[in-house]
């Protein structure tokens, strides 16, 4: 398990006084104030598209379209669950450039979603170690805690599986920490180009993560086949995953 720098471990002590006097003075502690609840990471099923050029084919195109406008309204967006190009746009009959503009700002619009505070509050208020949305177990599942080793079905209440080596740390933490278990996918780079290492040295470490629509999904159609297994899988599914799904993979530096 990878512990983040940016955690804090506060070691709180507890002190039993038997008497009046400590009695009173717990009888008059002020409650500590619950934590607020994460916010949730809701789907934005039409996100705003990059340019002001329609998307509905029976409507004539914007001769000279626009870029739409960066401004704080694009901070507060949900998590774009269905992608909102067009062939037609800033680069003329470009069709490909356009898709590829259209694909670049919806990847941004997914990052400022992923990325935003858990508070609720907008990205570019968010403080140094804040929470963000895309951590918070109630956002999204970690991908062996769904394609479990024994094949069997899970439900999202369930809490996370913590390996036993791991567990008294955990507990420490008060389950505020990600567990990643190791295995090819953690480190290996697509098409097994091998680790990816940054200039100091760090290796990155990958997790997989889904939101509840994909959880649902794959549970629904019996697809919860182990991770080790996949390499030995007949064939492709031709079952597509509706819009709003979303596996996502996160980069933890070690």
């Amino acid at each position: 398990m990878k512990t983040k720098r940016s955690l804090a471990v506060g070691v709180i002590g507890i002190l039993a006084i038997v008497g009046l006097l400590g009695r009173t003075a717990s009888a008059q502690a002020p409650s500590p104030a619950a934590a607020p609840a994460p916010a949730t990471l809701a789907c934005d099923n039409d996100p705003p598209p990059d340019t002001n050029q329609p998307r509905n084919p029976n409507l004539p195109p914007v001769q000279n379209p626009t870029a739409t406008p960066i401004n704080a309204s694009l901070l507060t967006k949900g998590l774009p669950c269905a992608e909102n190009v067009s062939p037609l746009g800033l680069f003329g009959d470009d069709g490909l450039a356009n898709l590829q503009r259209g694909f670049d700002f919806y990847s941004w619009l997914t990052f400022l979603a992923l990325n935003a505070p858990a508070d609720g509050s907008r990205i570019d208020q968010a403080k140094p170690n804040t929470p963000t949305k895309w951590a918070q177990p109630s956002n999204f599942k970690q991908l062996l805690d769904v394609m479990r080793e024994d094949g069997k079905a899970s439900k999202w209440e369930d809490k996370k599986i913590v390996p036993p080596e791991c567990l008294d740390q955990y507990n420490k933490l008060k389950g505020q920490v990600m567990v990643i278990e190791m295995i090819e996918e953690s480190f290996n780079e697509p098409f097994k180009t091998g680790p990816l290492i940054d200039q100091q040295g760090n290796y990155a470490i990958f997790d997989i993560l889904m939101n509840k629509s994909m959880f649902d999904y794959i549970q629904q159609h019996n697809l919860t086949i182990p991770v080790r297994s996949w390499s030995r899988c007949p064939g492709r599914s031709s079952t597509r995953p509706p819009r709003g799904k979303i596996f996502t993979r996160s980069t933890l530096w070690c």
